[in-house]
This record gives structure tokens, sequence and C-alpha cells, in this order.
């Protein structure tokens, strides 16, 4: 009696197997071959229509045109290390900030950025000093 194979998974395969491939004849191993379903082709993602237009610009209004940075963000956009900005705040000096509630996060505005950058730069006379 032969016993039926089960694969890995635990199921058994979709057709019996009745003999090993290298018992059959070439013939046999050609026409088992063929006989063989095609492999089910991946489903292609579709999107909808609408998705694929171009939307309105969005009103001047809906722009930030002053976005604000946690303090890592502000170092590298000002130049100095994280715990340069810390010491700074701690310490009264460095950019303006915002922070939200008693302890909570620190944001810098991108115009204090620039500000204390502007008010930093070392302007060199003619006769270098």
């Amino acid at each position: 009696m032969a016993s039926t194979p089960v694969l890995r998974n635990g199921n058994a395969p979709s057709r019996p197997t009745t003999a090993n491939n290298s018992q059959l004849s070439i013939a046999e191993q050609g026409a088992r071959f063929l006989s063989t379903p095609a492999p089910i082709p991946a489903r292609r993602l579709v999107l909808p229509t609408r998705y694929m237009e171009l939307e309105p610009p969005r009103p001047l209004s809906a722009i930030n045109d002053d976005p604000v940075f946690n303090t890592r963000a502000a170092a590298t956009i000002i130049g100095v290390s994280y715990e340069q900005m810390k010491k700074w705040r701690q310490r009264g000096q460095g950019p303006r900030y915002y922070r939200y509630g008693e302890g909570g996060p620190v944001r810098y505005p991108l115009s204090a950025l620039k500000a204390f950058k502007a008010d930093h730069l070392v302007e060199i006379d003619k006769e270098g000093r």
C-alpha cells in the first residue's frame, strides 16, 4: 500500500505522487512537467484615478512659514552641538525658544535661529580687525 507523502507544513500534495522522477522515462517526465499547473501571477495594485490626479495647491494661509525645530535639529541649523544648546538654555543664552508647559518639549522657531545666526556674524573690515 502506497502512503501519501506529507509536506513540511503538514498538508498533503495537491496530486498524488506515484513514482520517483528518477524511475520515470523521459517522455513520462515531460508529460508530468507539462501537466504541472502554471504559477499564479502576482496581483497588480491599481490606484483609483482620483488619487492619480494632481491636487490643487493649498492656499498660502495653510503653509507654515515659520516652522519649529527640536533641540537637535536647531543645533544642526546653527552649527553647534546638542549639549551646547542645552547649556545656553540653562544659562539664559542662545536663540529664543518655545517651551510647551513646565518641563515640556522645547522648540526653536526658524526665524529665531536665523536671527541668532545673523547677530553672531562677524564682519571683517579690510584692515583685518
